[in-house]
């Protein structure tokens, strides 16, 4: 089912090397996740270390991006980083109107 999803979401096979090497580069930079932290990104359901899935010649985008989702959305963190930014996305001071004149907005 996801691979159906993800070859119909996604074009080309260009594009799918491009999604895996953008997510194993911001897995490697997130320096909060430990290079010991069992990632279940691999068809066979076992957990492999960050480590490992940075030295794999190969990867399953479906089970990677399933896995980098679980490894997400399950890990206990406080997670407060960019916070201001999407405060000042979603609630900004000002709007500027059809006519070019901006207006001030109610605080959040």
């Amino acid at each position: 089912m996801s691979g159906w999803l993800i070859s119909s979401s996604i074009p080309t096979s260009t594009r799918h090397e491009w999604l895996v090497q953008a997510l194993l580069t911001a897995l490697d930079r997130d320096n909060s996740i430990e290079a010991s932290t069992p990632l279940f990104v691999v068809p066979d359901r076992r957990p492999i270390t960050e480590t490992e899935l940075l030295a794999a010649d190969e990867v399953c985008l479906d089970t990677l991006i399933l896995g980098l989702w679980y490894f997400a959305i399950t890990r206990n963190l406080l997670n407060s980083a960019g916070r201001e930014t999407f405060k000042h996305w979603h609630y900004p001071r000002s709007a500027t109107v059809s006519n070019g004149r901006s207006i001030a907005l109610p605080s959040a």
